[in-house]
């Protein structure tokens, strides 16, 4: 028998399944949700809820396309294709591939492909201060008003994206087009710069959040509503752990679509200096 905590004490999973389905479809209503075409978050929660056997394909919203942190993703990506990051793998860019064509580098034009994918967070720190990320770090919970800072600070959008994916794979795929100008120098041309984010939908049964209750003033009308005068509620993931013993949830794997990758900043032409 599933044993649930918080205001679902002594609830059938049924009862619990059908919750967590009108807060879907909650989420769906809110105001921020409104703005937007094609919200995610309740489309992977109904999902999740379905037990599904499959991997969720999806065509990419424009919010996750035009989002700040899909575009910094992909930014980090061009530095990584135009041998200009930070990070430890260089070895991923152009100046490798230069160097292999021989001691005198390119000498004709020429196309090379290249992939990269990273994963990209979206921030809780930037909701938080320094005293509550240190409580975090050392085990504690996030506060409890941390969905309504989301809420209130994020665009709808980002927000949108916080709750559905958080943390996701930005991977990408280019062609370019590398041109000898002489002396070590190289135009560089994408001619295609495509993308897609995949991720893992589930939930940390360790963690709880507070949200916006679906049976508030039993605005659904259903006939047992739970904690009928409480507009928000403590949920805890560990619940979500039952429902998926029962076989009444399961988590997926989530993948998007191709788009082709339009943002001038991310697609303009370079001149690359090696060696």
């Amino acid at each position: 028998m599933a044993t649930f905590i918080g205001v679902w004490k002594g609830k059938s999973v049924d009862e619990v399944h059908a919750w967590y389905s009108r807060l879907a479809d909650l989420s769906a209503k809110n105001k921020k949700a409104a703005k937007i075409p094609n919200p995610l978050s309740p489309k992977f929660l109904h999902y999740y809820l379905s037990a599904p056997k499959k991997e969720l394909n999806f065509s990419p919203p424009q919010h996750l396309k035009d989002s700040k942190y899909t575009k910094a993703a992909l930014a980090e990506h061009r530095k990584i294709y135009l041998s200009q990051s930070q990070l430890k793998d260089k070895t991923k860019g152009l100046s490798p591939r230069i160097s292999e064509e021989g001691s005198n580098g390119l000498t004709q034009s020429k196309t090379y492909e290249m992939s990269v994918h990273k994963l990209k967070e979206i921030p809780v720190q930037q909701f938080l201060s320094a005293r509550e990320m240190m409580l975090i770090l050392a085990g504690g919970d996030v506060p409890d008003d941390l969905y309504e800072r989301i809420e209130k600070n994020m665009t709808p959008g980002d927000a949108d994206l916080f709750t559905s994916l958080r943390s996701f794979q930005v991977e990408s795929k280019v062609k370019v087009l590398v041109k000898p100008l002489g002396e070590s120098k190289y135009e560089i041309k994408f001619t295609e710069f495509l993308a897609h984010v995949w991720d893992t939908y589930d939930f940390d049964i360790a963690k709880r959040l507070k949200l916006p209750n679906p049976d508030y003033n039993n605005q659904f009308q259903v006939k047992d509503p739970i904690a009928l005068t409480s507009q928000m509620v403590m949920t805890y993931h560990v619940n979500l752990k039952e429902l998926v013993k029962a076989g009444k949830a399961k988590p997926f794997k989530v993948k998007s679509d191709t788009w082709i990758v339009s943002d001038p900043s991310i697609t303009k032409e370079a001149t690359l200096t090696y060696p």
